[in-house]
């Protein structure tokens, strides 16, 4: 996610979207956020599976928390930058908001909940380590590549 979010900084920096047609970027939109439902959905199942066990961790639920909880996590959070201009209460009640989605669809308490979102952090924070390691190598091999048959980029 933090990948994706890193490629699309980079494509406004160079006006990259100004040369995409229109139809390119809503496309490219859809599938961003399709790609983030889903890397989340499946970090929430694996940390619900962890916490609270196969019974109460179902992959359609965890599909409904990170849905729900992107949509209508955002509107909370607006809503409360909007009414109070004190972007941290924002932030704390959009905070909330995600454990109580976590609390109702996991069927576990307040800690359940908290110890959900920690170890969503968690496997979020290994899986990028290992994605930036994958990517790692494979640049330095066609690096390696590149230098043992004289390529020039």
């Amino acid at each position: 996610m933090i990948i994706l979010n890193f490629l699309f900084v980079i494509a406004a920096r160079n006006k990259f979207w100004e040369k995409i047609p229109v139809e390119i970027g809503v496309l490219a939109l859809i599938l961003y956020l399709l790609i983030y439902l889903f890397l989340l959905t499946v970090i929430l199942y694996i940390a619900g599976l962890i916490v609270v066990g196969g019974r109460k961790a179902k992959f359609s639920d965890a599909l409904a928390v990170s849905t729900l909880g992107t949509f209508l996590g955002s509107f909370v959070w607006a809503f409360f930058n909007l009414l109070i201009p004190i972007p941290l209460l924002g932030l704390i009640a959009y905070f909330i908001f995600w454990l109580g989605m976590i609390k109702h669809f996991f069927d576990t308490g307040w800690l359940g909940a908290l110890a959900i979102a920690i170890l969503a952090v968690i496997i979020s924070i290994v899986l990028l380590v290992i994605l930036t390691v994958i990517l790692a190598i494979a640049i330095s091999i066609g690096e390696l590549i590149q230098w043992l048959f004289g390529i020039q980029p």
